[in-house]
Protein backbone atom coordinates (compact mmCIF):
# COMPACT_ATOMS: atom_id res chain seq x y z
CA UNK A 1 0.00 0.00 0.00
CA UNK A 2 1.40 3.46 -0.65
CA UNK A 3 1.63 6.01 1.47
CA UNK A 4 -0.72 8.15 -0.51
CA UNK A 5 -3.32 5.02 -0.05
CA UNK A 6 -3.59 4.96 4.02
CA UNK A 7 -6.65 5.89 5.15
CA UNK A 8 -7.66 6.80 8.77
CA UNK A 9 -9.36 3.56 9.43
CA UNK A 10 -6.71 1.79 7.89
CA UNK A 11 -4.06 3.70 9.95
CA UNK A 12 -5.95 2.40 12.98
CA UNK A 13 -5.54 -0.85 12.20
CA UNK A 14 -2.20 -0.97 11.68
CA UNK A 15 -1.13 1.00 14.92
CA UNK A 16 -3.39 -1.14 16.81
CA UNK A 17 -1.89 -4.50 15.77
CA UNK A 18 1.69 -3.08 16.06
CA UNK A 19 0.74 -2.09 19.82
CA UNK A 20 -0.53 -5.89 20.41
CA UNK A 21 2.66 -6.97 18.64
CA UNK A 22 5.19 -4.93 20.92
CA UNK A 23 3.00 -5.35 24.09
CA UNK A 24 0.69 -8.62 24.13
CA UNK A 25 -1.97 -6.50 25.13
CA UNK A 26 -4.85 -4.50 23.66
CA UNK A 27 -4.30 -0.63 23.31
CA UNK A 28 -7.67 1.78 22.71
CA UNK A 29 -7.01 3.30 19.25
CA UNK A 30 -9.92 5.28 17.89
CA UNK A 31 -10.42 8.11 15.22
CA UNK A 32 -12.49 10.35 14.14
CA UNK A 33 -13.21 13.83 12.07
CA UNK A 34 -14.32 17.05 13.08
CA UNK A 35 -14.36 20.57 10.90
CA UNK A 36 -11.89 19.18 8.07
CA UNK A 37 -9.28 17.88 10.64
CA UNK A 38 -8.51 13.94 11.21
CA UNK A 39 -7.49 12.80 14.49
CA UNK A 40 -6.73 9.41 16.31
CA UNK A 41 -6.61 9.11 19.47
CA UNK A 42 -4.28 6.14 21.83
CA UNK A 43 -5.27 5.30 25.41
CA UNK A 44 -3.27 2.43 26.68
CA UNK A 45 -4.76 -0.32 28.29
CA UNK A 46 -4.70 0.09 32.40
CA UNK A 47 -2.34 -2.38 34.42
CA UNK A 48 -4.42 -4.21 35.79
CA UNK A 49 -6.76 -4.97 32.48
CA UNK A 50 -4.56 -7.58 31.39
CA UNK A 51 -7.40 -9.79 30.03
CA UNK A 52 -7.78 -11.39 27.16
CA UNK A 53 -10.00 -9.89 24.41
CA UNK A 54 -11.13 -12.92 23.34
CA UNK A 55 -13.01 -16.00 25.04
CA UNK A 56 -12.02 -19.67 23.96
CA UNK A 57 -15.07 -21.35 23.27
CA UNK A 58 -13.80 -24.57 24.13
CA UNK A 59 -14.86 -28.21 23.54
CA UNK A 60 -17.72 -27.41 21.39
CA UNK A 61 -15.19 -26.46 18.55
CA UNK A 62 -16.36 -22.88 18.07
CA UNK A 63 -14.90 -20.31 16.88
CA UNK A 64 -13.24 -17.55 19.52
CA UNK A 65 -16.21 -14.80 20.50
CA UNK A 66 -15.69 -10.91 21.31
CA UNK A 67 -15.88 -10.67 24.89
CA UNK A 68 -19.21 -9.44 26.25
CA UNK A 69 -20.08 -5.78 26.88
CA UNK A 70 -21.07 -6.73 30.07
CA UNK A 71 -18.33 -8.27 30.99
CA UNK A 72 -16.29 -5.49 29.50
CA UNK A 73 -18.86 -3.22 31.95
CA UNK A 74 -18.26 -4.70 34.90
CA UNK A 75 -14.31 -5.06 34.64
CA UNK A 76 -14.37 -1.40 34.12
CA UNK A 77 -16.71 -0.62 37.60
CA UNK A 78 -14.56 -2.64 39.65
CA UNK A 79 -11.28 -0.36 38.03
CA UNK A 80 -12.86 2.82 39.38
CA UNK A 81 -12.02 1.88 43.08
CA UNK A 82 -8.33 1.49 42.16
CA UNK A 83 -7.11 4.26 40.07
CA UNK A 84 -6.08 6.19 43.31
CA UNK A 85 -8.49 9.35 41.73
CA UNK A 86 -11.21 10.71 44.17
CA UNK A 87 -14.73 8.18 44.04
CA UNK A 88 -16.34 11.29 43.48
CA UNK A 89 -15.13 11.83 40.29
CA UNK A 90 -14.54 8.08 39.07
CA UNK A 91 -18.46 7.88 39.60
CA UNK A 92 -19.19 10.84 37.75
CA UNK A 93 -21.39 10.09 35.12
CA UNK A 94 -20.36 10.09 31.08
CA UNK A 95 -23.49 9.91 29.95
CA UNK A 96 -27.18 11.22 31.01
CA UNK A 97 -28.25 7.96 31.42
CA UNK A 98 -25.78 7.13 34.21
CA UNK A 99 -27.71 9.89 36.47
CA UNK A 100 -28.93 8.96 39.70
CA UNK A 101 -31.75 10.34 41.45
CA UNK A 102 -32.89 12.60 38.76
CA UNK A 103 -35.38 11.08 36.84
CA UNK A 104 -37.52 14.15 34.79
CA UNK A 105 -34.46 16.39 34.54
CA UNK A 106 -33.08 13.35 32.16
CA UNK A 107 -35.63 13.05 30.63
CA UNK A 108 -36.29 16.68 29.85
CA UNK A 109 -32.70 16.86 28.69
CA UNK A 110 -32.35 13.36 26.54
CA UNK A 111 -35.34 15.10 24.71
CA UNK A 112 -33.52 18.05 23.95
CA UNK A 113 -30.52 15.97 22.96
CA UNK A 114 -32.99 14.46 20.00
CA UNK A 115 -33.50 18.20 18.68
CA UNK A 116 -30.74 20.30 20.02
CA UNK A 117 -31.21 24.09 19.27
CA UNK A 118 -28.70 26.98 20.79
CA UNK A 119 -29.78 27.88 24.09
CA UNK A 120 -28.96 28.62 28.12
CA UNK A 121 -30.04 26.15 30.60
CA UNK A 122 -29.98 27.27 34.56
CA UNK A 123 -29.98 24.52 36.53
CA UNK A 124 -30.82 25.15 40.26
CA UNK A 125 -31.38 22.89 43.48
CA UNK A 126 -29.48 21.73 46.67
CA UNK A 127 -26.14 21.27 46.92
CA UNK A 128 -24.58 17.98 46.19
CA UNK A 129 -27.48 17.01 43.87
CA UNK A 130 -25.76 16.44 40.28
CA UNK A 131 -26.72 19.63 39.21
CA UNK A 132 -22.75 20.02 37.88
CA UNK A 133 -22.55 16.55 36.84
CA UNK A 134 -25.59 16.39 34.59
CA UNK A 135 -24.31 19.57 32.90
CA UNK A 136 -21.28 17.36 32.32
CA UNK A 137 -22.92 14.41 31.14
CA UNK A 138 -25.14 16.90 28.62
CA UNK A 139 -21.71 17.83 27.18
CA UNK A 140 -20.76 13.93 26.99
CA UNK A 141 -24.14 13.74 25.03
CA UNK A 142 -22.22 15.73 22.47
CA UNK A 143 -19.63 14.37 21.76
CA UNK A 144 -17.56 16.36 24.12
CA UNK A 145 -14.22 14.33 25.96
CA UNK A 146 -15.42 15.38 29.41
CA UNK A 147 -13.33 12.76 30.66
CA UNK A 148 -9.64 14.52 29.22
CA UNK A 149 -8.01 17.11 30.59
CA UNK A 150 -8.73 20.77 30.58
CA UNK A 151 -7.28 20.93 26.80
CA UNK A 152 -8.46 17.98 25.13
CA UNK A 153 -12.12 18.47 26.36
CA UNK A 154 -11.94 22.66 25.49
CA UNK A 155 -10.57 21.18 21.96
CA UNK A 156 -13.73 18.81 21.80
CA UNK A 157 -16.16 21.66 22.05
CA UNK A 158 -16.20 21.56 26.68
CA UNK A 159 -15.99 24.92 28.92
CA UNK A 160 -16.60 24.58 32.44
CA UNK A 161 -15.98 28.07 34.13
CA UNK A 162 -16.65 29.21 38.04
CA UNK A 163 -19.19 32.02 38.16
CA UNK A 164 -17.39 33.59 41.25
CA UNK A 165 -14.12 34.22 38.99
CA UNK A 166 -15.46 35.24 36.06
CA UNK A 167 -13.83 38.54 34.47
CA UNK A 168 -15.35 40.49 31.64
CA UNK A 169 -12.71 39.84 29.31
CA UNK A 170 -13.09 36.11 30.36
CA UNK A 171 -16.99 36.13 29.07
CA UNK A 172 -15.71 37.90 26.15
CA UNK A 173 -13.02 35.06 25.33
CA UNK A 174 -15.57 32.16 25.45
CA UNK A 175 -18.27 33.76 23.46
CA UNK A 176 -15.56 34.13 20.89
CA UNK A 177 -14.93 30.77 21.31
CA UNK A 178 -18.49 29.48 21.11
CA UNK A 179 -19.02 30.90 17.34
CA UNK A 180 -16.72 28.25 16.04
CA UNK A 181 -16.75 24.75 15.42
CA UNK A 182 -16.28 22.06 17.99
CA UNK A 183 -13.80 19.22 17.39
CA UNK A 184 -16.25 16.40 17.62
CA UNK A 185 -18.77 14.11 15.86
CA UNK A 186 -21.53 16.85 16.49
CA UNK A 187 -20.15 20.04 15.94
CA UNK A 188 -22.20 21.72 19.12
CA UNK A 189 -20.60 23.10 22.35
CA UNK A 190 -21.12 23.12 25.92
CA UNK A 191 -20.10 25.87 28.17
CA UNK A 192 -21.11 25.23 32.01
CA UNK A 193 -20.60 28.10 34.31
CA UNK A 194 -21.04 26.83 37.97
CA UNK A 195 -21.69 29.28 40.75
CA UNK A 196 -23.83 31.15 38.69
CA UNK A 197 -25.19 33.37 41.51
CA UNK A 198 -21.87 35.08 41.77
CA UNK A 199 -21.09 36.58 38.23
CA UNK A 200 -19.97 40.11 38.98
CA UNK A 201 -21.74 42.78 37.39
CA UNK A 202 -19.42 43.56 34.37
CA UNK A 203 -19.51 40.05 33.52
CA UNK A 204 -23.11 39.37 33.96
CA UNK A 205 -23.93 42.50 31.92
CA UNK A 206 -21.70 40.78 29.21
CA UNK A 207 -23.72 37.32 29.40
CA UNK A 208 -27.39 39.27 29.37
CA UNK A 209 -26.12 40.36 25.56
CA UNK A 210 -24.99 37.23 24.19
CA UNK A 211 -27.69 34.91 25.75
CA UNK A 212 -30.08 37.16 23.28
CA UNK A 213 -28.08 36.24 20.22
CA UNK A 214 -26.76 33.09 21.22
CA UNK A 215 -23.95 31.35 19.06
CA UNK A 216 -25.06 28.89 16.69
CA UNK A 217 -24.49 24.83 18.04
CA UNK A 218 -23.60 25.79 21.72
CA UNK A 219 -25.20 25.26 24.92
CA UNK A 220 -25.01 27.38 27.87
CA UNK A 221 -25.46 25.41 31.50
CA UNK A 222 -25.19 27.91 34.33
CA UNK A 223 -26.07 26.13 37.93
CA UNK A 224 -26.83 27.48 41.15
CA UNK A 225 -27.77 26.77 45.29
CA UNK A 226 -29.58 30.36 45.55
CA UNK A 227 -31.37 30.66 42.19
CA UNK A 228 -33.44 33.55 44.14
CA UNK A 229 -30.06 35.47 44.07
CA UNK A 230 -30.12 35.83 40.82
CA UNK A 231 -30.86 38.50 37.91
CA UNK A 232 -34.02 38.35 37.40
CA UNK A 233 -33.05 39.88 33.79
CA UNK A 234 -30.87 36.74 33.70
CA UNK A 235 -33.07 33.89 34.86
CA UNK A 236 -35.67 35.00 31.82
CA UNK A 237 -32.75 34.30 29.28
CA UNK A 238 -32.46 30.98 30.40
CA UNK A 239 -34.56 27.69 30.58
CA UNK A 240 -34.81 27.10 34.26
CA UNK A 241 -34.81 23.54 35.10
CA UNK A 242 -35.27 22.18 39.29
CA UNK A 243 -33.50 19.74 40.68
CA UNK A 244 -34.93 17.11 43.22
CA UNK A 245 -33.45 17.72 46.87
CA UNK A 246 -36.21 16.15 49.14
CA UNK A 247 -34.42 13.17 51.25
CA UNK A 248 -37.76 11.58 51.21
CA UNK A 249 -38.07 11.10 47.20
CA UNK A 250 -34.06 10.52 46.88
CA UNK A 251 -33.20 8.30 50.21
CA UNK A 252 -34.11 4.93 48.93
CA UNK A 253 -32.31 5.54 45.55
CA UNK A 254 -29.48 6.47 47.34
CA UNK A 255 -29.44 3.50 49.84
CA UNK A 256 -29.92 1.42 47.30
CA UNK A 257 -26.78 2.98 44.94
CA UNK A 258 -24.76 2.38 47.97
CA UNK A 259 -25.60 -0.98 48.36
CA UNK A 260 -24.42 -1.30 44.67
CA UNK A 261 -21.34 0.51 45.23
CA UNK A 262 -20.65 -1.76 48.51
CA UNK A 263 -20.54 -4.69 46.32
CA UNK A 264 -18.98 -3.42 43.60
CA UNK A 265 -15.95 -2.25 45.46
CA UNK A 266 -15.54 -6.33 46.38
CA UNK A 267 -16.74 -5.21 50.38
CA UNK A 268 -18.98 -8.37 52.66
CA UNK A 269 -21.64 -7.50 55.01
CA UNK A 270 -24.42 -4.17 55.37
CA UNK A 271 -23.82 -1.32 53.32
CA UNK A 272 -23.81 2.18 54.61
CA UNK A 273 -27.04 3.57 54.32
CA UNK A 274 -27.29 7.63 53.66
CA UNK A 275 -28.49 8.43 56.84
CA UNK A 276 -25.73 7.18 58.67
CA UNK A 277 -22.90 9.19 56.17
CA UNK A 278 -22.24 12.64 57.51
CA UNK A 279 -23.60 15.49 55.98
CA UNK A 280 -25.51 13.25 53.31
CA UNK A 281 -29.17 14.34 54.99
CA UNK A 282 -29.34 18.12 56.10
CA UNK A 283 -32.42 20.10 56.84
CA UNK A 284 -34.25 17.50 54.65
CA UNK A 285 -32.23 17.57 51.96
CA UNK A 286 -29.97 14.72 50.46
CA UNK A 287 -26.76 14.99 48.45
CA UNK A 288 -25.22 12.30 46.73
CA UNK A 289 -21.66 13.93 46.90
CA UNK A 290 -22.00 13.68 50.59
CA UNK A 291 -22.97 9.84 50.57
CA UNK A 292 -20.10 9.61 47.56
CA UNK A 293 -17.54 11.32 50.22
CA UNK A 294 -18.95 9.13 53.41
CA UNK A 295 -18.76 6.26 51.16
CA UNK A 296 -15.16 6.55 50.52
CA UNK A 297 -14.24 7.16 53.99
CA UNK A 298 -16.42 4.01 55.04
CA UNK A 299 -14.27 1.87 51.87
CA UNK A 300 -11.04 3.03 53.38
CA UNK A 301 -12.00 2.07 57.34
CA UNK A 302 -12.92 -0.99 56.04
CA UNK A 303 -10.17 -2.08 53.35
Amino acid sequence: MNESEITRDSAIERIRAALKRRSGKLWSVKGGRGTGWGWITIDAPPARQTWSHRLKAGAAGREDRPIRHGVMKHLNKVCRFSTGQSLTKALAPLRLAEVRGQARVVASLQAFVGAPYATAFLFHGGTGVGKNAVARALAGEFGCDIAGGQLRQQISGFYDLCGATLTEGDVHDRIRGAWYAAMNATGWKVITVSEADKVGGAARAVFLHALDYPPPNAVWVFTTNEVECIDRRFTTRCEIIEFESRAEMLEADADAWLRELWKEAGRRGASPRARQLPGAIVGGRLSYRACVLGLQSRLRAAA
